[in-house]
């Protein structure tokens, strides 16, 4: 599943913003082709936009902010996508003011997998990598809802189960099961929302 940029093309019925046919294309050219083609041309529109395309069986799926937790499952092909409270968590840090930082969540995880002899720039090279569209789209829910946080259930031949906490300067994704992904924890710093942090392995 891949989340791409593009134009939404929509058929708009009796000045109705949201009627009408409508579809998604990577470019202008085609949008607007594609409103001359259904004779559209009067009585239509097309706006930029995220969408999901998943598959070629598959309608794309429309990605704002009003639907992130639909979105993040749509990214699977089967996927149990919950929002709950971090208070609810019993280990969650709220009452020690430096937990949290991203100094030392690095530092921890450098010293746990590399030994603390290590250069920090040369641990953060080695075990770092790209987020995902749903880790972007996490990320985007949690920085609008911090006292949130989610867990994502995946089946299949190689089912997860993701534990997506925010802190004060990092989010953490954890695996916290084996047989399910785990265990691992990625943190990823709230300004640099581009590569994740292998931080654990057990």
């Amino acid at each position: 599943m891949t989340i791409k940029n593009g134009y939404k093309a929509q058929e708009n019925r009796g000045g109705e913003e949201e009627s009408g046919w409508y579809t998604f294309f990577e470019t202008k050219t085609d949008a607007s082709a594609w409103l001359v083609a259904k004779g559209f041309e009067e009585h239509g529109t097309f706006k930029p936009c995220r969408y999901i395309q998943a598959d070629k069986y598959s309608f794309p799926f429309e990605v704002n902010e009003e639907n992130l937790i639909e979105s993040i499952g749509k990214c699977f092909k089967f996927a149990f996508v919950s929002v709950k409270d971090v208070d609810e968590l019993s280990y969650y840090p709220t009452q020690c003011e430096n937990y949290g930082k991203w100094h030392d969540i690095v530092e921890a995880g450098k010293n746990y997998m590399v030994g603390s002899t290590r250069e920090t720039k040369g641990f953060l090279k080695s075990h770092s990598s790209g987020l995902s569209d749903w880790q972007r789209l996490a990320m985007e829910y949690l920085e609008k809802n911090p006292k949130k946080y989610l867990t994502i259930e995946t089946r299949g031949r190689r089912p997860f189960s993701w534990r997506v906490i925010p802190y004060p300067e990092f989010v953490d994704f954890a695996l916290p099961y084996h047989g399910q992904g785990g265990e691992k924890n990625y943190v990823v710093k709230w300004t640099r929302q581009t590569r994740k942090i292998l931080v654990n392995v057990d």
